[in-house]
């Protein structure tokens, strides 16, 4: 029998795996076979989907101290969120926090305060200082 940790990191590997294969799919395949939107609009929106799998996997990941595992997860969904939000949303600001607090406990200080600091320029930017 699995343990919930264990349950969930099998449910995350295999949502990642659906997204992936359907990422791939839209990008190879002409047709939108059920879904009526863009080809490019499908993508997009599994690729919001993976990211945001990455970056719960990666805090459930960090939550089990296996922190390179939650640095790769936490950079992956940053990448994805880079590409489909720009470097200005609080999607990728939440990635850019998450990053540091990862890099942080693998004892990387200058890379975490450099993540972290981004985070928190996206956010005063965004929602003003007194948010």
């Amino acid at each position: 029998m699995f343990s919930k940790r264990e349950e969930a990191a099998k449910l995350s590997a295999e949502r990642i795996l659906y997204h992936e294969k359907a990422i791939e799919q839209c990008k190879t395949s002409g047709e939108n076979s059920l879904i009526q939107e863009p080809k490019s609009t499908t993508v997009a929106l599994h690729q919001e989907a993976l990211a945001k799998i990455y970056a719960d996997h990666g805090i459930t990941q960090h939550n089990k101290g296996d922190f390179s595992s939650a640095l790769q997860f936490a950079q992956r969904a940053l990448d994805i969120r880079r590409q489909l939000f720009g470097e200005e949303h609080s999607s990728t600001a939440d990635s850019y926090h998450s990053l540091g607090v990862t890099q942080h406990k693998l004892g990387d200080i200058t890379s975490a305060l450099r993540s972290k600091q981004r985070a928190l320029d996206i956010r005063c930017k965004l929602f003003g200082e007194e948010h």
